[in-house]
């Protein structure tokens, strides 16, 4: 072979090997690529994955807070759920982790209508006397306060007058939480609060369902439900959604909300209307124990225990204050969110869902 041939050989052989490098180098990049694509992919599948998971847990139990997590051979995800303070809204985070790679979800979820953020909602004037507390910090099933979770005291679209020995309590929107005060934090309650829309008129508006609808329920029976034009007409403990219809100016002198039998006590449970077409419907002197939402014209002194929410829908109250002797108003997003689940079939509703 000549000296010119050699090195076209030559030549030819150190060409081919830089392509040859070029074309690996090309692959090992198209490789690595790849890789972290998938990488990337699945980090996003596994947090998505942990907001479902979560989102499973609350829509199956209304109370569910906490943090749920799984582990794989190369990721994994770690979901937590909380209640925001001072709000109708729950917040799911989950994050997903493969390799090197992490993807973070966060999902906001309307738990209930925004105006159940308080233990007692009103649209007039709201005044309290007595010993009456209101707290709006978080009641479990269990009665046992959520830390940091809860809602505000009294929310009122006009002014809220503290008397006599009555306390407020609750959650500011920061996650602070205050136990029942006569010098009660400003932040726990909301005066000249304002609804987009208005504030609701009737009991359905106030539980976002169609006109009629909470009416309808109480007349079918279901799960213990009564409707009445009567009040001596009304069983106690209340089931279901019980809806008493008086006539203008009607007053309910309510009995004891708890029936004892045999040294058992049964509490009542689910939502109350007490309601009339001019909105002036009144519920006074109620005793016992209420789990659930109460919604009157007007609310004329508790002198029992409602755990969950009041809601006060008429545009004068008839009674001069909510409570003048001994009773409580605890806020529960539990027990409101259970009564509008189970009776209503309301599930929480997704507001926002960020990647």
């Amino acid at each position: 072979m000549g000296r010119a041939m050699t090195i076209t050989v030559l030549g030819i052989a150190v060409a081919m090997s830089f392509l040859t490098m070029g074309a690996q180098e090309k692959r090992n990049t198209a490789m690595s690529n790849a890789c972290n694509s998938f990488s990337v992919c699945s980090a996003r599948n596994l947090s998505h994955s942990g907001a479902n998971v979560a989102l499973k847990k609350i829509t199956e139990n209304i109370a569910y807070r906490g943090t749920t997590s799984s582990n794989y051979s190369d990721g994994s995800f770690t979901a937590s759920c909380s209640k925001v303070p001072a709000t109708t809204t729950a917040k799911i985070t989950s994050i997903g982790t493969y390799q090197q790679n992490t993807h973070k979800v966060e999902i906001v979820l309307e738990l209930a209508p925004g105006g159940f953020k308080s233990a007692i909602t009103a649209k007039p004037y709201v005044q309290t006397l007595g010993t009456l507390d209101v707290d709006g910090r978080d009641y479990d099933e269990n009665e046992n306060i959520i830390p940091n979770q809860g809602g505000l005291a009294i929310l009122s679209t006009q002014t809220i007058n503290r008397g006599g020995n009555s306390k407020y309590g609750g959650t500011t929107s920061e996650g602070i939480d205050y136990a029942p005060s006569t010098s009660f934090d400003s932040g726990l309650i909301e005066e000249n609060a304002i609804f987009e829309g208005g504030f609701p008129g009737s009991p359905d508006a106030a539980v976002k369902v169609t006109d009629g609808m909470l009416k309808a329920i109480a007349q079918s029976g279901a799960g213990g439900s009564q409707y009445a034009t009567d009040p001596g007409d009304i069983t106690i403990p209340l089931r279901g959604v019980t809806y008493l219809e008086l006539p203008d100016n009607g007053t309910w002198n309510a009995p004891n909300f708890t029936y004892c039998n045999c040294g058992f006590d049964y509490h009542s449970f689910g939502i109350l209307v007490v309601h009339n077409a001019n909105k002036n419907a009144r519920l006074k002197n109620m005793r016992g124990s209420f789990y659930g939402i109460i919604i009157a014209d007007d609310v004329d002194k508790i002198h029992g225990k409602v755990t969950g929410n009041v809601t006060i829908i008429g545009d004068y109250p008839r009674g001069n204050c909510v409570g003048n002797g001994t009773g409580d108003v605890h806020y529960s997003s539990f027990y409101i969110s259970k009564s509008l689940k189970d009776l209503l079939n309301k599930q929480p509703v997704i507001v926002s869902w960020w990647e």
